[in-house]
């Protein structure tokens, strides 16, 4: 039998992953609870909907992006204000964003070869980090792909440097980048201190080291302005809000953290390092990290080495730049497992460079690796189809961060069918006291009339139905405990609440007062 084209199997295995990555991406994307960052998120991008304008708040909420490419998604779904906004609309962002950061390696493909390109781009698909973070309507994915495609974009930049569009392409990036999160600038940092210390250490061994300063002014220049154009667009609506820069400027001293997510130094290396579980589903990305440390070793072997000097740079690199950012994230108390989102990308990248010269490997190392791979890819696409499917709102997945409790899917439609019956008079108005009600309010977008309280008042004893946050539980029973029926429900993962439904629509709906 004649062997197969290289180049169709080549194909064959990017459309493999494609495929792979679409589906841990895309399948049953609306089953899961909405989660109180996107249903924030969803409240932000309809009042830019519905507006046509776009207002940067530097207290919190983040850049423009999110807001942006829901706009552009209305257009194709023609949902454009937050009655009709659907999730699963909505987290087509996120999924478009992971499938474009895994198919981001092609463009590595002629500098590190196919295999290391196609090794990068199995662990993206399957990482069970990035496929969770995928499916959800936050920023974090989007600043994952965006740095991602500025990273390799630059690289080949730097490889040709008389192409100013791979400078503008990685300058747009960079762009996109600033104008979807602040936290921008730790990347910035550690990419510059990286590219420094990586530089000094082989400085004498790269050819780009040798070339005039003068002749990178333009290609660099080219980029900055790509990226200033981008940020300046995005955070000034097309230029209506020009002091939306001093505002991302003001951001840093003004940004408001929410409570309760301080976290130890070493959280985000037990997430990712320590297996998470027991028994018969546990997480653990830990092998990626080893797969990782195979370059490094190559990197630092000196002249015993395999890899060529630029090979040696982009290893030292990747290396600096993922050990920078996981340490500036981990210096900081606010932590959430999604912020990791890019330090990850970095690691997953550098564990793709273990295939580099692989041929050139001796022959127990070449099938170290394989089985590294192979174990990789099997073990994180059990993990993934578990993340994005029985686990997606259980609190045994440590990426479920603060889970929506499953009782909101179903209180919408209960809460519909309890106005209709309760027609003329319906269930309106409703009333939610306390703080932290979020994601409530997107299931209550089906009413008119709903009004958001700090403190109790005497005259929600009317209320036909009135919601009630943790710190008013003991002032609510007082008030509406002789006018209302208490019917608790889940909110989210350890913050419950209290829906008190007026007694005489009670006995309606059970039937009692039925002639």
């Amino acid at each position: 039998m004649a062997k197969m084209p290289k180049r169709f199997l080549i194909v064959l295995a990017w459309s493999i992953i494609f495929m792979v990555a679409a589906y841990l991406r895309f399948h049953n994307l609306g089953e899961r609870p909405v989660h109180f960052d996107e249903a924030t998120g969803a409240h932000i991008a309809a009042g830019h909907l519905e507006t046509g304008d776009y207002f940067y708040d530097p207290t919190h909420f983040h850049g423009p992006v999110l807001s942006f490419s829901t706009k552009l998604v209305s257009l194709f779904t023609g949902q454009d204000t937050w009655e009709e906004l659907d999730i699963v609309a909505l987290r087509w962002i996120p999924a478009i964003a992971g499938i474009l950061m895994v198919m981001a390696p092609l463009l590595w493909v002629r500098l590190v070869g196919p295999a290391p390109a196609l090794a990068t781009a199995g662990i993206l698909a399957t990482s069970p980090l990035l496929v969770y973070y995928s499916r959800m309507y936050i920023h974090e994915i989007l600043l994952g792909s965006f740095g991602l495609l500025t990273l390799l974009l630059a690289k080949l930049a730097f490889m040709h440097r008389d192409r100013i569009a791979y400078w503008l392409l990685a300058g747009t990036f960079l762009g996109l980048m600033i104008a979807t999160k602040e936290t921008f600038v730790f990347s910035i940092f550690a990419w510059s201190v990286a590219f420094v210390a990586a530089f000094s250490i082989l400085r004498h061994q790269l050819s780009f080291s040798r070339l005039d300063l003068r002749q990178w002014v333009l290609p660099v220049c080219s980029a900055i302005a790509a990226a200033l154009l981008i940020t300046t667009l995005l955070y000034t609506n097309m230029f209506r809000h020009p002091e939306a820069l001093i505002d991302l400027i003001r951001s840093y001293f003004v940004y408001q953290k929410e409570p309760g997510h301080e976290k130890p130094f070493f959280y985000y290396f037990s997430l990712i390092a320590l297996p998470q579980g027991v028994f018969r589903m546990f997480w653990w990305e830990g092998m990626v990290m080893v797969l990782a440390g195979i370059p490094v070793v190559a990197a630092f072997s000196g002249k015993r080495s395999h890899l060529e000097p630029e090979q040696k740079f982009s290893v030292l690199f990747l290396l600096f730049a993922a050990l920078l950012h996981f340490l500036i994230y981990s210096l900081i108390g606010y932590k959430t497992p999604w912020l990791i989102v890019l330090p990850w990308v970095h690691v997953c990248l550098l564990a793709g460079l273990a295939l580099l010269g692989f041929s050139r490997h001796t022959r127990q190392w070449r099938v170290l690796i394989t089985i590294l791979v192979v174990a990789i890819l099997v073990l994180h696409g059990r993990q993934s189809t578990a993340v994005s499917g029985r686990f997606a709102n259980d609190p045994r997945n440590p990426y479920a961060y603060v889970p929506t409790s499953s009782d909101l899917l179903r209180l919408e439609e209960w809460l519909v069918a309890l106005d209709q019956q309760s027609q003329p008079q319906g269930i309106e108005p409703i009333v939610v006291v306390g703080k932290y009600y979020w994601p409530l309010p997107w299931y209550l977008r089906s009413f008119e009339k709903v009004g958001y309280w700090g403190e109790l008042d005497p005259s929600f004893a009317n209320m036909p139905v009135v919601f009630i946050m943790p710190e008013h539980f003991a002032g609510a029973e007082i008030l509406l405990g002789d006018t209302h029926v208490a019917l608790p429900r889940g909110l989210r993962q350890e913050n419950p609440m209290i829906l008190y439904l007026r007694k005489d629509i009670w006995k309606t709906w059970i039937g009692e007062d039925t002639p």
